[in-house]
């Protein structure tokens, strides 16, 4: 009788002390997982390096850290603009308010604006934008 006293508290105390440290390492491990899925860098860092459009890999687009785009055909450079990832963009407006964009300026000063719909996602090495007119961008990191 006395044993039978002594074993149901014991067996319920180490119950509870596995669940507490299953969910506590289940916890831990959903932690990790969530960090490699979701990467924190920053549109203007993610863009940085060569693209190229999804229907051509011979048009390809180089992003610098210090804010200039190279634009290239067939790798002979066409030309070079100066860009920024910023909120608001001539009058190119969204109905989001975070909302970003890519801001190209080339050497006449003349600005072309493109919504930002994702750098990167989920590691897919691809770039998604939206010009003025609505037309969808699609680049493929090179």
């Amino acid at each position: 009788m006395k044993s039978k006293k002594i074993i149901f508290p014991l067996i319920l105390i180490l119950s509870l002390g596995m669940a507490f440290a299953y969910t506590k390492l289940n916890e831990t491990s959903i932690s990790k997982k969530e960090a490699t899925i979701m990467p924190l860098t920053p549109p203007n860092q993610e863009i940085l390096g060569t693209w190229h459009l999804e229907d051509s890999s011979t048009d390809t687009y180089e992003f610098l850290s210090n804010g200039i785009k190279n634009t290239y055909s067939d790798n002979v450079l066409l030309y070079s603009s100066t860009y920024e990832i910023t909120t608001t963009c001539n009058n190119f407006s969204s109905s989001d308010p975070n909302d970003i964009f890519l801001k190209e300026t080339d050497q006449d000063g003349f600005e072309n604006c493109y919504l930002i719909n994702g750098i990167n996602e989920n590691n897919s090495g691809m770039m998604s934008l939206m010009d003025e007119r609505g037309k969808i961008i699609i680049l493929v990191r090179q």
